[in-house]
């Protein structure tokens, strides 16, 4: 299960500023700032033994 699964509503900020709230789904699939369209490139991935 991906943590897009298990979130329902997500709300990215950037330097203590909302930029974008949504359906985590949906957000993922369809961002509308650079900075959301950023995050899942910054998101480390973790060891299989921990995930």
């Amino acid at each position: 299960m991906s943590a897009v699964q298990m979130v329902i509503c997500v709300f990215v900020m950037e330097h203590r500023r909302p930029v974008e709230i949504g359906e985590a789904e949906f957000l993922c699939a369809h961002p509308l700032e650079a900075y959301t369209r950023k995050l899942p490139s910054a998101t480390p991935e973790l060891p299989a033994s921990v995930a």
